[in-house]
């Protein structure tokens, strides 16, 4: 489980408060589907060689439906750990099909 690695509490350099990871929790069906809902409208805005950062922001020049969906770091956690295709077998059916790993899924 990726959130063992994140068990800690992380400590900001010069400060005597520690600060838990509140974007480190199991995930669901729902949330799976808001986060593709969202990698869909990246595609769909032709949007991928912006700062994701920017789609965040909350000072009228980001999205709403972004921030208001799913925080920035929760956003990032899941794209780091979300994997469609066994590592091992990955070689192989990239040979054969290129969006296999994620066409059975869909």
């Amino acid at each position: 489980m990726v959130s063992a690695k994140y068990s800690q509490l992380k400590r900001i350099k010069n400060s005597r408060r520690q600060y838990s990871s509140t974007f480190i929790k199991p995930t669901d069906k729902i949330e799976i589907e808001a986060f593709t809902g969202l990698l869909y409208l990246l595609g769909v805005f032709k949007l991928g060689h912006e700062d994701l950062r920017s789609f965040w922001v909350t000072d009228g020049t980001g999205r709403d439906l972004f921030h208001g969906t799913m925080s920035l770091a929760r956003f990032f956690f899941l794209l780091c750990c979300i994997h469609f295709d066994d590592e091992t077998t990955r070689a192989e059916t990239r040979k054969e099909n290129k969006l296999a790993p994620i066409s059975k899924h869909f």
